[in-house]
């Protein structure tokens, strides 16, 4: 019992070494062996845990929608605008407060034969935001809004004279113009 808890805490340091990494320096800095010594482990023991790197990033991206899901989730108490405008303020603000893991879930290089379980997970925030807006084309089109709005901000494209500089306003006047 105690080589488990040694192991589950073994694991649980791994990633949340990782995702300091990540954050601080970006995902192209995670490397298995340099990790390893990090946190003070033998060359291979990582791979005890992951079998590669994926295997460890989409551990990361997995327990960051399921994160992401689950705050969803408790926001919501009815499906009005105004709780869809907290739930896509709060969507933003975990996409630019946490660049480098916004990136990691969103890589494209997740593809769906090799990584069931993270794409079965990426579509909880989708299907929480259906409730809110059933037509598939505006939930659709309420993701890729704010998506884009994420992807704007972290690259320094949100500037007042380009009308970017109230992320709020946007999504506010946005759905209310998709609730007219």
């Amino acid at each position: 019992m105690e080589l488990k808890i040694m192991a589950k805490n073994t694991r649980d340091k791994i990633i949340e070494t990782t995702i300091s990494i990540i954050e601080n320096k970006g995902i192209n800095f995670v490397n298995m062996r340099d990790l390893g010594a990090q946190i003070g482990l033998s060359r291979g023991a990582v791979y005890r845990h992951f079998k590669n790197k994926d295997d460890l990033l989409v551990t990361i991206a997995i327990q960051s929608f399921v994160k992401l899901s689950e705050h969803m989730s408790k926001t919501v108490r009815d499906n009005s605008k105004e709780q869809l405008i907290n739930l896509l303020n709060y969507y933003y603000n975990s996409g630019t407060k946490h660049p480098s893991l916004y990136d990691l879930m969103f890589q494209k290089k997740w593809t769906t034969s090799e990584y069931q379980n993270l794409h079965a997970i990426a579509t909880q925030p989708l299907e929480i935001l259906r409730k809110f807006i059933p037509n598939t084309i505006d939930s659709a089109t309420v993701l890729a809004f704010i998506h884009g709005l994420i992807e704007l901000t972290n690259s320094g494209h949100v500037e007042p004279e380009k009308g970017l500089d109230d992320p709020q306003l946007l999504i506010s006047t946005f759905i209310t113009k998709i609730y007219e």
